[in-house]
């Protein structure tokens, strides 16, 4: 698999997988996508380190750019960032996770509004 930065959250037509690492150098979240693996797409290179299988702002962060990323809208990101938060990010497993782009949107599907 080759490895990238990320240009950003783009149009995809094929499967998408999150993977968060954490190892001794720290938090690690990629996008896999059509046989490349990039790091997620912040908007900031100065941003706090992402988190999972907790809440906070790192977690509140990692949701959001997973969200912004499987939707491609960072309104829907905006409004739902905080509920992903607590419903799927401090649940995922602590050392390692994935997720897919079909579960984000199927997430979505299931809220109430």
């Amino acid at each position: 698999m080759r490895s990238t930065t990320s240009p950003g959250p783009t149009s995809h037509t094929g499967p998408v997988r999150y993977v968060g690492v954490r190892d001794a150098t720290g938090s690690h979240v990629w996008v896999e996508r059509d046989g490349t693996r990039s790091a997620i797409a912040t908007d900031d290179e100065r941003a706090m380190p992402l988190a999972w299988s907790l809440t906070g702002p790192g977690a509140s962060t990692l949701a959001w750019l997973v969200l912004r990323d499987a939707t491609g809208s960072p309104a829907l990101a905006g409004r739902f960032y905080r509920r992903m938060t607590f419903d799927v990010i401090a649940r995922l497993p602590a050392q390692r996770f994935e997720m897919t782009g079909e579960d984000v949107l199927r997430w979505l599907e299931g809220l109430d509004g």
